[in-house]
């Protein structure tokens, strides 16, 4: 008996391997530029002319540390608008919340510090203060001599002394997280690191900015997190051949708030040499799109005004290109959407105070770097922006068009987005001609991509008192969708008819409440009707184990019609709405749903799942409440892990 249970013991690690390197093999795909991600660290390589990025956040380390605390080195080539990932053979623990600086006297990219591999039983090991020097031309990273443990600290490089300097920051004493009020500074040709204890300092803070000023020859400090109610507008400025910190008072700020930036942290901050200026863009816990510039040499901030901007932002860096003048961002934290990170590089021009976004989004899927087994957002800034994705993405069989419903608010509605990929670059979103004006839900593409399905509130019949949900399709005649026409043969006939989903036999799968209240989630369930000689039958509703009292909705039908998810709340679930799905067995059955599982569903809402025509992704909407839905896409693997081993192949849908 127990060597049977060994035996079944083994072949569970088995399958278990068997799925795990199956979804690290589609992982490791070439990607093109870094994953989003907050509480990075960037410096300018002024010799190799290369912008290198290192570590990070690139999700909930709060979940999953090991996954998203990053230990990447990339490189960014300005000139040609290209990211490389480096992968040296030996690199700093995987970190966020560290700090960078170029040492130009020694051609080395000088790290510092930040927060390792967050483990709550452990935090006394989480702040680090370990020193590290970059050589690009060699692709090494060379482990130096130990500084002081902290995090969320800043570093500039000090050109006329060469000398790094480094001020407050957090470390774990006593048994918590505080700030010290203590300034360093780091000789890499000597390798060491010294309190330089000045006779007065700033207040101790951490995620604040700091750059040194070249016409001034002065460390510039400005912003951080100080305490609970404590705001600070002051500028100070540290010069390292008199050890002086010197309080720069803005009396016009004081006299006149709205003439400076309100006090803020997680600001990006970087010194334009061109213009002498230090420019400051977003920053605040929840995100800023508001930029300043401050001329040291004049005492006083000027609010900048771009036309567009890279959004509403924070804890992300900012680097100076002087070779182009130009200031590079990339990342950062959009708005209030913890753990959401912005996968956008974005170049700043002072003397045009313009803004240019510079991701490179051609190739399949907008040229997003691919998911792996945990979920992240899809096409952020793009299909996945501050409106609330009210379902998920749908492509054409060909991956060359993509169509999503955002939520509008003024007037408030529904409309189907579209984009296509022309010549390789995808084209801007644009609503599908007839979807402007009423409410309408996430469609569905049959396989040859002729026929659209999607909901709609739009008047049936010419009754414009309507106000039922029905199912609607459009035709596409010479490469345009023709005007919607309404689904018959008991599919939309006076009933609560949507969200809909097509097989590659033509069979659709929705929702409808039929006779049953349409005010309540219960009521819901998933019907189907099989389409032949051009016409469907009329609507079956799926039965036990599919169908329950609790309700079903958003139902995705795979092509064989081999699996159904859908989304349901139920007492095994995390919380809201979950992911759902069962497999069609060989005897024309259907098998217990099973929940999909703690990474894809949260305690938040996930609904509207999609599967993409290749069969490699799973997509679906994660709704944090109100107003705040992204798309999230995660490789299919997920699916293939519950798929029982003996169902290969479907039978006939009864």
């Amino acid at each position: 008996m127990r060597k049977q249970i060994l035996n079944i013991n083994v072949m569970i690690v088995y399958t278990f391997l068997i799925l795990f390197v199956g979804c690290t093999q589609r992982m490791n795909r070439m990607v093109e530029r870094p994953a989003g991600r907050g509480y990075h660290a960037m410096a300018y390589d002024r010799e190799s002319k290369r912008v290198i990025l290192y570590g990070g956040q690139t999700g909930n380390i709060s979940e999953h540390p090991e996954i998203f605390t990053s230990s990447e080195t990339w490189a960014f080539d300005l000139a040609r608008n290209r990211w490389q990932m480096m992968s040296p053979e030996s690199s700093p623990p995987a970190m966020s919340a560290h700090a960078m600086a170029y040492d130009s006297e020694s051609d080395r990219v000088i790290l510092h510090g930040g927060g390792g591999i967050f483990e709550m039983e452990r935090l006394e090991d989480y702040v680090l203060n370990q020193t590290w020097a970059y050589d690009f031309n060699n692709n090494k990273w060379m482990r130096m001599s130990d500084g002081p443990p902290r995090l969320g600290h800043r570093m500039a490089y000090d050109a006329e002394s060469d000398r790094i300097v480094m001020f407050s920051g957090a470390c774990f004493r006593d048994g918590r997280f505080q700030d010290v009020q203590e300034t360093w500074v780091y000789d890499f040709n000597s390798d060491t690191w010294t309190e330089m204890k000045p006779d007065r300092s700033p207040a101790a803070r951490h995620y604040y900015g700091l750059v040194y000023d070249t016409e001034s020859d002065r460390v510039i400090l400005w912003g951080g997190f100080i305490g609970k109610d404590v705001l600070d507008t002051k500028i100070w400025t540290y010069d390292f051949n008199t050890n002086t910190w010197l309080e720069r008072t803005n009396t016009r700020l004081e006299l006149i708030p709205e003439s400076g930036p309100d006090p803020r942290w997680y600001q990006a901050m970087a010194y334009d040499e061109a213009s002498d200026k230090i420019i400051v863009y977003g920053g605040a816990d929840m995100g800023s799109d508001e930029m300043w510039a401050y001329g040291p040499s004049g005492n006083g901030w000027t609010k900048l005004r771009p036309s567009i901007n890279p959004g509403k932002i924070s804890r992300m860096p900012m680097v100076y290109v002087p070779d182009a003048g130009k200031l590079v961002l990339f990342g950062g934290q959009l708005d209030s959407r913890q753990y959401t990170y912005s996968d956008a590089t974005w170049l700043y021009d002072f003397n045009n105070d313009s803004w240019t976004d510079v991701t490179i989004r051609h190739g399949e899927y907008f040229g997003q770097s691919k998911p792996g087994i945990m979920p992240e957002v899809f096409a952020l800034g793009i299909i996945s922006t501050d409106k609330n994705e009210h379902g998920s993405v749908v492509f054409t069989s060909d991956l060359q068009e993509a169509y999503w419903t955002p939520i509008f608010f003024d007037p408030p509605r529904t409309t189907i987005l579209f984009s296509q990929n022309k010549n390789g670059m995808w084209t801007e979103p644009n609503p599908v001609w007839f979807s402007d004006k009423y409410i309408d839900g996430v469609p569905a593409i049959t396989k040859d991509s002729r026929r659209m399905y999607f909901t709609s509130f739009r008047p049936a019949h010419q009754d414009t008192s309507s106000k039922n949900r029905n199912i609607w399709f459009s035709e596409r005649i010479n490469n345009t969708w023709s005007e919607p026409i309404l689904a018959g043969d008991g599919i939309s006939s006076g009933y609560e008819g949507m969200q809909v989903s097509v097989s590659d036999d033509g069979t659709l799968f929705f929702i409808s409440a039929r006779n049953n209240d349409p005010g309540k989630v219960e009521s819901y369930h998933i019907y189907y009707s099989e389409r032949g000689n051009g016409k469907h039958t009329f609507p079956v509703s799926m039965e036990h184990p599919i169908k329950s009292e609790y309700g079903e909705h958003d139902p995705y039908i795979a092509p064989d019609k081999s699996y159904l998810i859908f989304a349901a709340i139920r007492p095994d679930g995390f919380g809201d709405a979950d992911l759902y799905i069962s497999f069609r067995t060989q005897e024309n059955s259907w098998t217990v749903p099973a929940n999909l599982g703690k990474n894809i569903n949260t305690e938040n809402r996930e609904f509207s799942p999609n599967v993409s025509p290749d069969g490699k992704y799973l997509f679906f909407v994660r709704d944090f409440g109100g107003e705040n839905g992204d798309i999230y896409w995660v490789d299919v693997c997920v699916i293939d892990g519950l798929r029982p081993k003996e169902l290969k192949h479907p039978g006939k849908l009864n």
